[in-house]
């Protein structure tokens, strides 16, 4: 559904259900206000929503069990005590000393790619510079950055329900192959530490209360495959977007500051993540009108949602001023994106670097391939001219 445009899909679903029970059982919210509450309601659980159905998802019970171990996967009381000890690394001030580095990667990437007449703009930049970039903050060694990519392509491009037998021996010896290497570069930070965010994050405290390995080895692995999948889906959407409307482009080249504004444009209209982590209601309740009984999985559909009339005046429209720009892609309330900072500023760099060096910048092909992915959504490839 989602790996291509279905806004006229989402529209219906907004305007007639917009709390709509599939034939599966999930519920699918579409409409702002809903999806607001779904996200905020403590009610519903995304740990247990993920406990739920972590058997068709892993075959094996030990990379299931780091799997849920996450930030992403857990609810209060320990999602707010994970965030107490991580989020000091990610404010907008912290991740404001990794703007040096990222102008480094997008300089060399974007230095490669002058002599080309044409150059795939996702394979060859969008989807290095996360890559590159979480590699080097973490303190990878570079010989390893490749095995660390696929490993986290494979997490993140999960099938919704597990897929076949085979899909799921697939993710499970990902999931293993990661977390042993996370494990053996975890115990080296601890004998000899550097000045790299993992040997922070082994050494992140507060009062007595410390990350355990698995915890650790499980916020490494949400960093690794969430960061390099949603932040290249954003530059790859907020290019397509520019590209598309020379007014706004030509408007954001001549006064920067208007970069975070795309930015969040970008975020709105064309979501790297079309829809939320799944929920457990763990008692009864109503949402925009529909009974939901205990047990029941929803998910908040952002696409649909960030498109809401109701919320947003001309919603279809991309207007890098846009006022009062409160999207849903990087989640809300207490499962608000941790590297929503890091992911702004990556994205705000590559642009105006691109743009600037490249004002002329056009896609080869008009039509869009779009990845053939339930939730991620971006160009499978994207070829532009220079």
């Amino acid at each position: 559904m989602a790996h291509a445009h279905s806004w006229t899909l989402f529209e219906r679903l907004r305007e007639s259900t917009p709390v709509y029970r599939t034939s599966m059982g999930p519920l699918l919210v579409s409409a702002y206000d809903e999806v607001a509450q779904l996200l905020t309601d403590k009610r519903w659980s995304v740990h247990q929503a993920y406990s739920s159905t972590i058997d068709t998802i892993f075959d094996r019970v030990e990379p299931a069990q780091t799997f849920l171990a996450g930030i992403g996967k857990s609810d209060d009381p320990t999602h707010a005590r994970l965030r107490r000890l991580l989020s000091k690394w990610f404010t907008p001030q912290t991740v404001e000393k990794w703007t040096g580095l990222i102008s480094v990667i997008i300089d060399d990437l974007l230095s490669q790619a002058k002599d080309r007449s044409e150059f795939d703009l996702m394979r060859d930049f969008a989807l290095p510079i996360p890559q590159r970039l979480m590699s080097e903050i973490l303190g990878v060694p570079y010989a390893d950055r490749n095995k660390l990519t696929t490993w986290g392509l494979a997490i993140i491009n999960r099938p919704i329900d597990g897929g076949s037998d085979a899909s799921r021996r697939v993710l499970t010896e990902a999931m293993e192959e990661l977390c042993a290497y996370l494990d053996a570069l975890i115990a080296d930070r601890r004998d000899q530490p550097g000045d790299d965010l993992l040997s922070s994050l082994v050494q992140a405290q507060e009062g007595s209360d410390r990350l355990n390995s698995r915890e650790l080895v499980a916020i490494c692995t949400e960093l690794i495959s969430g960061g390099h999948e949603t932040t290249s889906n954003l530059i790859a959407n907020a290019s397509i977007l520019l590209m598309q409307n020379k007014t706004e482009l030509d408007r954001m080249l001549a006064d920067p500051s208007l970069v975070a504004g795309a930015v969040e444009e970008s975020l709105r209209l064309e979501p790297p993540t079309m829809y939320s982590h799944p929920r457990l209601a763990t008692e009864p309740m109503m949402l925009g009108g529909e009974k939901i009984e205990r047990g029941d999985i929803a998910f908040g559909l952002f696409a649909a949602a960030n498109r809401d009339p109701a919320r947003f005046d001309d919603p279809d429209r991309f207007v890098i001023d846009r006022p009062n720009n409160q999207h849903f892609s990087f989640a809300f309330g207490m499962h608000f994106c941790l590297g929503a900072a890091l992911g702004r500023i990556e994205a705000a760099q590559a642009l105006m670097e691109l743009f600037g060096r490249f004002p002329r910048i056009s896609m080869v092909d008009q039509t869009i391939l779009w990845k053939r992915h339930m939730r991620m959504h971006g160009p499978l490839r994207l070829p532009v001219r220079l």
